[in-house]
């Protein structure tokens, strides 16, 4: 009888399963229990077990640590302590495993964390198991913030042998995942100073790297590796452009605003970073606004009409942010694609100064060289055209002490109102 009794304890289901195991937590480790969870069901990768250790430690640890590698005897140190906590937080639910044989400095990257098994992530999911953990976790706790500041405390004391440093490596998957998870900061529910702090001490990490190691461009996802000669080997300003390229416009301002004057090559830039966003970057991010900061502080005419080439070759040799901008969108328009933020884009360019006449090389199918304004025309609808039309005359008149400003406003008449031009 006993043993009938015992067998009808069993549990009949995995669900079930896994909540009695739950609930075999003491009450003493459930927030941390609940803040373990919600981080993994959060988290775009799975992350090591240093980045756990991390996450536990006080807001005021984390503030406050120092750019330099710990030694092997304390990175052992804290992965041991961070195997006994996840067990007495979450037993066994999950688990502690290696991509890599190696020991000591490749424990620091390579010892991940995860779910048992997918079932238990499907089970943690469920409505009714996720307002319980939030029960635990309390209000104060934010996963994507401690995911960010946990990695951020990583690079900081990551090890400097320049195999990590590679492009696919451990330090460019914690930098991209920093990013993918960073870019809620952007919100206003969000101090600023949080966003400046972590992207500040990102900037003094990879300083600190760079002394060490040399080369640390790749670890960001705007470098372009096809193409490393025409960029800065500056953290200070590697960071700026990963910024502008993840759409984090309040930490945009704030360092355009120290840094006035940039140079014209850094204006053209920057520009390029908003228009051609990195195929690899982590989260998809508007792109009118961010264009529009730039050209608001200062990436204006200079930037948009100065020659760069950075991001792609063209035919005509060098080109400008503002003429590679058509080129591409018209060979996208040929593809079907659809347009959406064009216009406000092309109204910003035109109202600080993109050249109207700038040459913009369409392939042989289209007679070679195309002036912008007969580009623009091809890309926008006639309404549209008639919109910037009147932008446009505007713009000419406050220029009527140039000597060609009435030829010029005639000209950019006929051409968006679809007259010929006499030649």
């Amino acid at each position: 009888m006993d043993l009938q009794r015992r067998l009808r304890l069993i549990p009949t289901d995995l669900n079930e399963y896994f909540e009695r195991i739950l609930f075999t937590v003491d009450n003493f480790y459930r927030k941390e229990t609940a803040q373990m969870f919600q981080v993994t069901l959060k988290s775009r990768d799975v992350m090591s077990l240093m980045t756990y250790w991390y996450m536990d430690q006080e807001d005021s640890f984390l503030k406050n640590l120092a750019v330099r590698p710990i030694s092997n005897s304390v990175i052992d140190e804290r992965l041991g302590q961070m195997c006994k906590r996840l067990n007495a937080c979450c037993k066994g639910l999950l688990e502690v495993y290696s991509v890599n044989s190696g020991q000591g400095q490749d424990a620091f990257f390579y010892l991940k964390v995860d779910f048992l098994h997918r079932t238990v992530r499907d089970f943690l999911r469920d409505p009714d198991m996720q307002n319980m953990l939030g029960k635990w976790v309390g209000v104060d706790f934010d996963a994507n913030i401690a995911i960010c500041q946990a990695l951020i405390a990583q690079v900081k004391t990551a090890p400097q042998e320049p195999v990590f440093f590679h492009l696919g490596g451990p330090m460019n998957r914690i930098v991209h995942l920093f990013f993918s998870h960073s870019h809620v900061l952007d919100d206003s529910q969000y101090p600023l100073k949080l966003e400046t702090r972590l992207l500040d001490d990102l900037t003094a990490a990879l300083v600190w790297h760079r002394s060490k190691v040399g080369d640390i461009r790749n670890l960001l996802s705007s470098f372009d590796s096809d193409n490393p000669g025409s960029f800065s080997m500056d953290p200070t300003y590697l960071v700026l452009r990963e910024a502008v390229q993840n759409g984090f416009h309040r930490y945009v301002s704030r360092k355009l605003d120290e840094r006035s004057n940039l140079p014209q090559e850094e204006q053209a830039d920057l520009l390029c970073c908003a228009l051609f966003p990195s195929q690899s970057r982590p989260v998809s991010a508007p792109r009118p606004p961010m264009v529009k900061l730039l050209l608001e502080k200062g990436c204006g005419c200079y930037g948009l009409n100065g020659s760069i080439n950075n991001f792609r070759e063209s035919a005509m040799g060098d080109n400008t942010p503002w003429t590679l901008f058509l080129e591409s969108e018209y060979e996208i328009m040929r593809t079907g694609t659809s347009l959406e933020d064009i216009l406000p884009i092309i109204k910003d360019m035109l109202s600080h100064g993109a050249d109207i006449n700038a040459e913009c090389f369409l392939g042989a199918i289209m007679g070679g060289t195309r002036k912008a304004a007969e580009v623009v025309r091809m890309l926008i609808l006639d309404i549209d055209a008639r919109a910037l039309g009147d932008l446009l005359t505007r713009r000419t008149d406050v220029q009527q002490e140039k000597p060609e400003s009435s030829r010029r406003k005639r000209f950019i008449s006929m051409v968006f109102k679809g007259r010929k031009i006499k030649r």
